[in-house]
């Protein structure tokens, strides 16, 4: 809209001078067409009257400026109320170039808020710059604006009422404009953008109350119907009721038989409750409060339903309570649960205060003792009203900040219950050693800790005792040759000593849960069971038993074992200690039998040396090696004229002359050897005189195989010699 004058390219920057004739594109004077700015002002108004949305109106506006009055750019921008009170550019047309983004005005009394935009803002009047090359107040935003062809500015004011909420500021290209008519006719503009405004925040704060209302009573609507809530409006100065339809459902009334009415309505209600619900309504009634009261009323079941009532007064002009209105709603099952709680909460009341354990109650988040039973009292040694204006901190001996950490477990790990171990200071400054089991609970909506304490010092003491008679215990058995061990009642190990390991090969944590059966051979399972169970049952003290045992290789081994019954504190089963016995038995089942075959002997010899009429002798073949006589019989008595007694259980070395006696021993080695029968001529001296024999050696093994004795027989043969 500048007259006669054609704007340079605005492409081209200029260069920073005092003198206007100097600087491309920026004239002199000049002043704006007025048939333009009344044109645009017409447009402006055509553009507030259709606006629908506020930022677009805002664009529009200034796109209008520029476009229809010529204008080199205009911007509006909003007075922010934060700290640096901020001008907040919101819309603009033209050659802007990113000028906007280099202002950081304010409307704050600084040197940045002494510029045209901040100032109008600030003041609530039209801001002018007329030569922004010299213009002192412009001095922070010069430079930009040259470079953008701007020569000078007017801000003016967007106002609601006398609130000052932004400003318009249009850029023109030559210096001293704005006069007195141009300024009236832009303000013009500017107030009716600024009611245009107003208008379109006003609609739209009508659309988000119509929004909210309709939404409200969707709401309302939805609660209504969830919670089958009966509508009701009393109307005080004509003495009538309005029901909805859901009231009648309520009070169980036929609304074609009867009217609305208060004495209608009472006569529902069970003969007991009537006179506490005319109070209700007489006190609302009296002070204008709001009216809230619950009462019973007959159900078809004979039993009673549950109903509640509240109730809002509504004034007149002048202030007078002219009606009430309300909402009534079924709370039967909200009854019971209430009823239902009460009688819980009196059951833990009456648990709690008469319980012989020590029970506190403690709110976690600061730690405060929020009630205590008489048994807390009797421990502590504070009254119980004492102990409730108390904090654990006063009774836990940890420091403030262990405290605080374990307070906090229950919220950091999700906790419902623990099981502590504390040390707790008394009145009498004692110390105790307690147990805690702890429960989180919920009273009224809030959570807590229910603390049941056992004083366990004197236990604590005694398990310090069994610790040290246990160290003793263990440190003899650690030594011990003989393996050690302890089980709980269902036979189960849960102590080994260490010479496990030498006696069955597992170390002494390979053996201990398993049960000790699990190391015997299946024959001896049935016996040693028996044995445990009797032992159990009947308390006896040591008993020994012997039992074959399997080790870890898979041999077996013969133990002795000494065992009785065995109780502590916390359980009972057998304590005893294993000794391998099977070298002795091994020597026990050797003598058993050697006193068996011995016996197995004398009754052979004495059945076949009566009656065989042959020359017989019976030779041992001893452990070691060594052949002692068993007998002769009575026929070889007679061919040597050696005597029975006199040769039995000596060997040959004992009986006959040293060459001899190897002689014969040679033979019976040799018969071993062979592991069969042999038969050879031997010369022996009988009475000084020499004889000749033919002997026949027969071997007898026994069950294993072994040679363990030589039957002989021999014939003279000396005549023939």
């Amino acid at each position: 809209m500048v007259k006669k004058q054609q704007p340079n390219n605005p492409d081209t920057p200029l260069e920073l001078s005092s003198h206007a004739d100097e600087q491309p594109g920026i004239h002199q004077a000049g002043s704006l067409d007025s048939f333009r700015v009344l044109k645009a002002i017409n447009n402006c108004n055509h553009a507030l009257i259709h606006a629908v949305d506020e930022l677009e109106l805002l664009n529009a506006i200034c796109r209008i400026v520029v476009e229809v009055g010529g204008s080199r750019m205009a911007w509006v921008g909003y007075a922010e109320h934060d700290k640096e009170k901020t001008v907040r550019p919101v819309a603009q047309a033209g050659f802007e170039e990113g000028y906007l983004d280099t202002l950081h005005i304010t409307w704050a009394d600084v040197e940045r808020g002494r510029g045209p935009t901040g100032t109008a803002i600030r003041t609530g009047q039209p801001a002018i710059i007329r030569n922004m090359l010299s213009d002192p107040q412009f001095e922070p935003w010069r430079k930009e604006a040259l470079l953008r062809g701007y020569a000078s500015s007017l801000s003016l004011p967007l106002k609601t009422g006398s609130t000052v909420f932004g400003a318009i500021t249009i850029y023109l290209t030559y210096l001293n404009a704005f006069d007195t008519e141009e300024i009236q006719l832009l303000t013009a503009l500017a107030e009716n953008l600024a009611f245009g405004i107003s208008m379109l925040r006003s609609r739209k704060a009508h659309e988000l109350a119509d929004e909210e209302l309709h939404a409200s009573n969707e709401r309302m609507h939805l609660i209504i119907s969830a919670t089958g809530a009966g509508l009701w409006e009393y109307d005080i100065s004509t003495n009538t009721n309005t029901w909805s339809d859901k009231m009648w459902q309520l009070y169980g009334l036929d609304p074609k038989s009867i009217k609305p009415t208060n004495e209608a309505w009472i006569n529902t209600i069970i003969p007991e409750d009537r006179e506490i619900v005319k109070l209700a309504v007489q006190e609302a009634l009296s002070t204008g409060g709001e009216y809230s009261c619950r009462w019973r009323i007959p159900d078809t079941d004979g039993k009673h339903r549950w109903l509640m009532s509240k109730g809002s007064p509504f004034k007149d002009a002048s202030g007078t309570i002219v009606r009430y209105a309300g909402v009534v709603i079924d709370i039967t099952e909200q009854q019971k649960k209430d009823d239902a709680l009460r009688e819980s909460e009196e059951r833990f009341r009456m648990f709690f205060v008469e319980n012989i354990a020590i029970m506190i109650i403690l709110d976690p988040a600061t730690g405060t003792i929020v009630d205590a039973n008489q048994s807390a009292a009797d421990f502590y040694g504070w009254p119980i009203e004492v102990l409730k204006q108390m904090n654990i901190n006063q009774i836990n001996i940890l420091t403030s900040e262990e405290i605080i950490h374990e307070l906090n477990k229950w919220k950091w790990e999700s906790l419902n219950q623990q099981h502590l171990f504390f040390f707790h200071r008394r009145a009498d400054g004692s110390v105790r050693n307690v147990e805690i089991f702890a429960q989180k609970i919920e009273v009224r909506n809030k959570e807590l800790v229910y603390d049941i304490i056992y004083d366990i010092t004197e236990r604590k003491h005694a398990e310090q005792a069994l610790q040290s008679s246990e160290r003793k215990f263990r440190s003899i058995t650690e030594q011990m040759a003989e393996m050690v061990f302890v089980t709980d009642s269902n036979g189960s190990l849960t102590y080994v000593s260490p010479a496990a390991e030498h006696l069955f090969g597992y170390l002494p944590h390979e053996m201990t849960g398993h049960t000790f059966t699990e190391y015997l051979v299946e024959e001896d399972i049935s016996m040693a069971q028996a044995l445990f169970q009797e032992t159990l049952l009947q308390h006896f003290h040591t008993r020994i038993v012997e039992f074959k045992f399997c080790r870890k290789s898979g041999a077996l081994f013969d133990g002795e074992v000494h065992f009785q019954y065995y109780q502590d504190n916390k359980s009972a089963g057998m304590i005893g200690m294993i000794h391998d016995v099977t070298e002795r038995k091994h020597k026990e089942i050797l003598r058993k039998q050697y006193e068996k075959e011995l016996q197995e002997s004398e009754q052979f010899l004495a059945s076949i040396y009566e009656e065989v009429n042959h020359s017989i002798f019976v030779v041992d073949v001893c452990p070691d090696g060594s052949f002692r006589f068993k007998g002769i019989n009575p026929n070889h008595e007679k061919l040597t004229c050696f005597k029975n007694e006199e040769i039995t259980g000596k060997t040959p070395e004992e009986f006959f002359d040293h060459d001899v006696a190897l002689a014969i021993i040679h033979n019976y080695e040799r018969c071993l050897q062979e592991g069969k029968t042999i038969q050879y001529e031997e010369s022996i001296p009988f009475q000084g005189q020499q004889s000749y024999w033919e002997t026949t050696l027969n071997p007898v093994r026994n069950e294993s195989g072994h040679i363990y004795r030589i039957i002989g027989t021999s014939k003279n043969i000396t005549e023939q010699k």
